[in-house]
């Protein structure tokens, strides 16, 4: 079952039960429709799904063309996740047409460094890979290569249409804070998604993703200029949220201390299908 909410009318009843009904207009103003990947419910042998089904973890079913990515350091990056973009909700990604054509998506990122991605030299720890080719041509990697830090469990899942709230909008009062972050923050988990609000756990990811484009490190950003409220919302608005995967147990992801990572591509490299410039950052609690 999905964590977040599925429809405006669930949302409502979630604002009412914490009090917050007050604000049903104003939430429902800045909520975002989000895809939410819901584990199956039971565990299927990889063996046994179909090719090219999105899953997270497990090996990759790619085209003949494809080329195991590495890093500048020769490490090979491990594979995180696989999805059909046919099986994300039309109704979410149809003003997304980069991603509601982009056929297959692979993830890749470097699970030995970690790298947090604030700086301009973490490109090409992580990689998002995206190809059109049909179905027949895919092949199940089981070789994949045995240098990967790490080899995840493969869990199937389905990509559900939810919506998503930002952390503490500027109308929430102090008193309503710990209700609103129930909303928002002590979400069962996993919480694994695509598009929608991030379930952030530290600073403006659109943010660092910016400065870092502008060839800045942000390891230290409280030394870099503040942006006015305008700029923000400029910038939170070029950047989407491609894959948010969560730390997840039965999986084996770990991300530090309870930690999720990130994948965020600018609106106009989406638009092109340009995956190349997708971005990742890890957070943690």
């Amino acid at each position: 079952m999905p964590v977040q909410p599925t429809s405006k009318k669930m949302l409502d009843a979630w604002l009412e039960e914490r009090g917050l009904g007050h604000h049903r207009k104003a939430i429902a103003a800045v909520a975002l429709p989000s895809i939410e990947l819901v584990p199956a419910s039971e565990r299927e042998d990889e063996q046994e799904l179909p090719l090219g089904r999105s899953k997270l973890g497990g090996a990759p079913d790619l085209p003949p063309e494809f080329s195991w990515p590495h890093n500048s350091a020769g490490q090979p990056l491990s594979f995180l996740a696989q999805i059909q973009c046919s099986d994300l909700p039309a109704r979410v990604v149809e003003d997304l047409e980069g991603l509601a054509h982009a056929g297959r998506l692979w993830f890749f990122y470097n699970t030995l460094d970690r790298p947090a991605g604030l700086s301009p030299g973490d490109r090409g720890e992580f990689l998002v890979w995206s190809s059109r080719a049909e179905k027949k041509t895919l092949q199940p990697l089981v070789d994949a290569p045995q240098e990967q830090t790490d080899i995840y469990e493969a869990c199937a899942v389905k990509p559900t249409a939810t919506l998503s709230l930002p952390v503490f909008p500027e109308f929430i009062e102090e008193d309503e804070a710990e209700p609103y972050e129930e909303l928002v923050l002590d979400l069962p988990e996993p919480l694994h998604k695509m598009v929608g609000h991030p379930n952030t756990l530290q600073s403006s990811m659109p943010l660092t993703c910016h400065r870092v484009f502008q060839g800045l490190d942000c390891v230290d950003d409280h030394l870099l200029p503040v942006p006015t409220v305008e700029e923000l919302r400029a910038i939170e608005r070029e950047w989407i949220l491609l894959l948010q995967i969560d730390t997840d147990s039965v999986a084996g992801f770990e991300w530090g201390d309870s930690g999720r990572l990130f994948f965020w591509i600018r609106r106009q490299d989406l638009a092109r299908g340009d995956f190349s410039q997708a971005w990742a950052i890890l957070q943690s609690a």
